[in-house]
């Protein structure tokens, strides 16, 4: 006797008996491991064990967004992986300058940031802390920035679409900075 699991669930009951008793009978099949016998095949579907898009408690495990302003300040690109189901890790992308001449500065900032996200509706609040590593001038000084994350999230659950809108303070030793940011990209 075998199972075997593909899709849904079929159980396969393999016997050989003499192909003289059965010439007639439908539904038998030749058993691959000989010429006089045959392999009678039964299956029985079962219930698919895959979660339908309209019924799963869960968001996608990974987003690509744009966000405009942000932990990015003017502007970022990210890609987010799930932890968790409540749990999101962030790492963005982010570099542009301002000024011309001998007093232009460049600024390539790395924000990285964990998001908590409570709850199993499309509409989520989203609480996080981070980091943001910048390389070039534009910090005051520091090369590491602290941020948080105060936001709403809507990611429908039937859907590849993410919206955010939030406030995100930078944090420095010396002060901290209110900021928002909107974003808005794919999962997958």
């Amino acid at each position: 006797m075998k199972l075997r699991l593909s899709g849904s669930l079929a159980l396969i009951v393999s016997f050989s008996i003499p192909l003289a008793w059965c010439e007639d009978v439908q539904g038998w099949t030749r058993d691959l491991s000989g010429d006089s016998t045959i392999a009678p095949v039964y299956s029985e579907s079962a219930p698919d064990m895959s979660a339908p898009d309209e019924g799963k408690s869960y968001m996608d495990k990974n987003a690509m967004y744009f966000e405009l302003f942000g932990q990015g300040i003017l502007y970022s690109i990210n890609y987010e992986r799930a932890v968790t189901s409540d749990i999101r890790l962030r790492i963005g992308f982010s570099a542009w300058s301002w000024g011309s001449g001998f007093a232009k500065s460049e600024l390539t900032a790395f924000p990285v940031i964990l998001n908590y996200l409570p709850g199993e509706s499309d509409s989520r609040l989203e609480l996080g802390l981070g980091l943001i590593p910048a390389l070039g001038e534009g910090w005051g000084g520091s090369n590491i920035v602290g941020t948080a994350t105060i936001g709403y999230r809507y990611q429908p659950r039937d859907n590849e679409w993410l919206f955010r809108i939030g406030i995100t303070p930078l944090f420095t030793f010396k002060r901290a900075i209110p900021w928002i940011g909107l974003s808005t990209g794919g999962t997958f």
